[in-house]
């Protein structure tokens, strides 16, 4: 039965959800039960973890934020809504109901953590809460990961670093009536973009790594995940190794980004440990049937994704194979290791629905392979962007356009005032939140760039101040690192978009160009 409701998954609140009665539940354990998910008990995909949003939808039907591979199950066959009093799940109508705890249940059902949830005939969940160890434990094995690759990180950015400023000392040794359309100095300047961007890259794929990722289940492309990961091993590894890649084109799991990621990262980051004098690295992902994993301890009715890092190094003897999937085993040092990096696949694996097979022999190499399952069929589900004021993509400004640029980085601020300025607009500037609101008295400008990491008063609590007196003004945030809580607040609060740095010249404009466009809308609605 369709609904009625809102389709965005960030809404909080359900006009026609009863709250009365209902005792609102401290900021703490609200934040922990916005991260709640469902586990499978009974069904196609046992143990898998599904991340619930503030009303989220059961059932077959490929639309919904869960999607159940049961014929007994209906198309939307029930609700779950976060409310002020906590979760409450709500049968849809179903052919075959909705059971809690052994007992069918008539309208809105308030639901504790721990709860039996029955869906149709076969398939069933339990309510659960982020378990707070655990988070800190993937954490800590992050940080390990990014410990081992230091030194090739390190390694690759010296590399661009000492090209760019080589290239730019020989820009400033050319003699002073050379042209920028030299050939020399058009090389010159290709060589140093190309650095800079190459060294963009690599930070952009560490600190998605390495940040707390939200729990949100969503469609993603285990292709273009390993091709990411396949850089990023490129540039980090010993040269001795060779990496060789095998990945199938659009492969789609539904899961959590980041955890995959780190999946990939942990089993790259074995394999190079166990080649110290070099060899063969192999990332592999393609879409095996079902008939090929009998006898695995899965149980989905649907194909799954088979993800392979093999390398051609130590190996493993048949007593030490046996024992890797537990936390804390390890043979390597304590300077290089804390036994988290299988447990955490394995873990991993195992909440996606999936599971890990491992083949080692001494002296010949280990190759690891993780299985998950795919969506059904039709059923991908991109997360849908958050919309800000405006998000069209629009043609370039005519005219010359006002703008504020607020960040304490001063080498940011006068690189994109020359940008702009020679595209003949006016730019400000303010290297905190305070100037920037004390100049906003002055003059109100038609864009201001707002970085959000400043000393002073910082980005989120510049725009709320701003939004009092400006709640139309055109502000993009810009961080270097961004997390999902913060992006979300910012458009909350009307942001035009919320970017990352760096911005080349083209997205600046851009940016500009939207925010006059914004403007001129205002303006004849008003």
């Amino acid at each position: 039965m369709a609904s009625n409701e809102s389709d965005d998954p960030s809404t909080d609140v359900i006009d026609d959800v009863t709250t009365e009665g209902l005792i609102p539940i401290p900021r703490a354990e609200e934040t922990a039960l916005r991260g709640a998910t469902l586990i499978m008990l009974t069904g196609t995909t046992v143990g898998r973890r599904f991340a619930l949003a503030p009303h989220s939808t059961l059932g077959r039907a490929a639309e919904n934020t869960i999607v159940i591979d049961d014929p007994k199950v209906s198309r939307e066959h029930a609700q779950m809504i976060l409310t002020a009093g906590g979760w409450l799940i709500r049968d849809c109508k179903s052919r075959n109901g909705v059971v809690v705890n052994g007992a069918r249940i008539e309208g809105d059902h308030v639901l504790h953590v721990g709860d039996e949830i029955h869906i149709g005939e076969h398939t069933s969940f339990s309510l659960s809460l982020p378990d707070a160890l655990q988070e800190q434990a993937l954490q800590r094995q992050k940080m390990e990961a990014i410990g081992r690759l230091g030194a090739g990180v390190a390694h690759d950015f010296n590399n661009l670093l000492g090209a760019a400023l080589a290239t730019l000392d020989n820009l400033a040794s050319l003699p002073p009536k050379t042209q920028l359309g030299d050939p020399e100095v058009v090389e010159c300047l290709d060589d140093v973009r190309a650095a800079a961007l190459r060294a963009t890259e690599l930070t952009k794929r560490l600190l998605r790594f390495s940040r707390r990722d939200t729990m949100d289940s969503i469609a993603i492309d285990i292709s273009k995940l390993c091709r990411e990961v396949i850089q990023l091993v490129r540039r980090t590894v010993d040269r001795r190794i060779t990496v060789e890649e095998d990945v199938d084109q659009r492969l789609m799991v539904d899961g959590h980004s980041g955890e995959l990621h780190q999946v990939l990262m942990n089993l790259c980051i074995n394999a190079r440990d166990a080649m110290p004098t070099g060899g063969t690295l192999t990332i592999a992902a393609q879409l095996v049937p079902e008939e090929a994993l009998i006898g695995l301890p899965v149980q989905q009715r649907l194909p799954h994704v088979a993800l392979r890092v093999s390398d051609t190094g130590l190996g493993m003897a048949p007593e030490v194979l046996k024992n890797v999937f537990e936390p804390f085993f390890t043979t390597k040092s304590k300077e290089t290791g804390a036994g988290l990096g299988l447990a955490t696949v394995f873990a991993v694996a195992t909440r996606h629905g999936g599971t890990v097979t491992i083949d080692s022999e001494p002296g010949v190499g280990t190759t690891v392979r993780v299985f998950l399952p795919t969506r059904p069929s039709g059923a991908l589900r991109p997360r849908t962007p958050t919309a800000g004021i405006l998000r069209p993509l629009l043609p370039a400004l005519a005219d010359s356009a006002q703008i504020l640029i607020v960040d304490d980085q001063a080498l940011i601020r006068r690189s994109w005032q020359r940008l702009l300025e020679r595209a003949g607009h006016e730019v400000r500037l303010a290297e905190h939140g305070q100037e920037a609101l004390e100049l906003l008295k002055e003059e109100v400008p038609d864009l201001v760039f707002l970085d959000l990491d400043m000393p002073v008063l910082d980005g989120v609590a510049t725009l709320e101040r701003l939004r009092q007196d400006h709640p139309r003004l055109p502000v993009v945030c810009v961080s270097g690192h961004w997390e999902a809580d913060t992006e979300a607040r910012v458009r909350a609060l009307g942001a035009l978009d919320a970017v990352e740095k760096p911005l080349s010249a083209a997205r600046l404009l851009e940016l500009v160009s939207r925010a006059a466009t914004a403007r001129d809308l205002h303006r004849t609605h008003d």
